[in-house]
């Protein structure tokens, strides 16, 4: 009896992972340096933000399909490897970094002029308290330019599709 038991949930494991082995055919589209390991993996569904014609035109729009040498994007339509110029990547931490530090400014300089407020403590605005608040936020502001690294395509940086199936 227990024989039997084990055989079925064999036959539905190998079963399982069968399917799931024959719907998985999604194409990967890579961003690589050929010089280094860096790369960063598209797939379709994904958003990305490219600058084409030597940056004169970006484009922000999400990957329908792809093929071996162009992506097609569901509203810019297809778009050949060869007019990309540049990759725009987001710099999670960055953006990060600098949205804490600009909200912990102001908030701090929120929280000090409220405690003095009600303790009833003059000035109001205490000098090292508004020059802490002004750092953290003139710190925050500093790296807004940052949180957007451009990648350009060059001898360096390639396109390359990869299909899983194909292997």
């Amino acid at each position: 009896m227990a024989g039997k038991t084990i055989q079925k949930y064999l036959f539905i494991l190998i079963v399982a992972i069968s399917t799931a082995n024959c719907c998985y055919s999604q194409k990967w589209l890579v961003f690589e340096n050929i010089h280094t390991l860096k790369n960063y993996k598209y797939h379709p569904g994904e958003k990305i933000r490219l600058s084409m014609d030597n940056g004169s035109l970006k484009i922000e729009d999400e990957i329908y399909d792809l093929t071996d040498s162009s992506m097609i994007l569901l509203y810019k339509g297809e778009v050949m490897f060869s007019q990309v110029s540049a990759v725009y990547r987001q710099r999670y931490w960055i953006d990060l970094i600098s949205g804490f530090s600009m909200l912990a400014g102001v908030a701090y300089f929120g929280i000090d002029t409220f405690n003095r407020m009600i303790n009833e403590e003059w000035p109001m605005v205490d000098d090292q308290s508004l020059a802490i608040s002004v750092g953290l936020v003139t710190f925050g502001a500093i790296l807004l330019p940052f949180r957007v690294r451009k990648i350009p395509v060059n001898e360096n940086w390639k396109f390359k599709t990869l299909d899983p199936m194909a292997f």
